[in-house]
């Protein structure tokens, strides 16, 4: 067995939103990691905007792009579009990171989590909340789909069953 300062340390790419978002979040992943039980090849993160990621996407182990928020304006929207369409034409893999600082924070600790191959007992997670849960059962469906269309539809009708509750 290699020694974890041995092994590779996988690229994680952190596209969309603004820069201070991406910053924090990745602030946030480093200090998970750092505080696993078990040594790790440390990620070496990107928080590049698209030109400089994008290049960078062969090498990626993991892509996260967050979703423009509700209350951002049309650039970030249009920065959004142009993102996923340029991941969709190198048909890249992604994860997209929707909600609060909160819910992306934990949306990004799972996808992490999964690309690492580290399981919950591994990362002393507690066992998972229902959201959770619920994240996991619509990846195992959805993951590898990445369509826009119907990403919106479903997110769409998520904000519609939170405004009716």
């Amino acid at each position: 067995m290699k020694p974890a300062a041995a092994l590779a340390a996988p690229l994680i790419l952190v596209l969309g939103g603004p820069l201070a978002r991406r910053q924090w979040l990745i602030a946030q992943l480093q200090g998970r990691l750092q505080a696993l039980p078990q040594p790790l090849p440390t990620p070496s993160f990107c928080d590049g905007e698209a030109a400089s990621a994008l290049a960078r996407l062969s090498r990626a182990a993991l892509v996260l792009l967050c979703a423009a928020r509700a209350d951002e304006d049309a650039s970030a929207q249009a920065r959004q579009a142009f993102l996923r369409e340029q991941l969709h034409a190198a048909g890249a893999a992604y994860g997209v990171l929707h909600g609060d600082d909160a819910a992306i924070a934990l949306q990004a600790w799972q996808a992490l989590q999964s690309a690492l191959g580290l399981a919950q007992q591994q990362t002393g997670d507690a066992q998972p909340t229902a959201e959770a849960r619920s994240l996991a059962n619509w990846r195992s469906n959805c993951e590898k789909c990445s369509d826009p269309v119907c990403e919106h539809r479903l997110f769409s009708d998520l904000v519609g069953q939170r405004a009716q509750a």
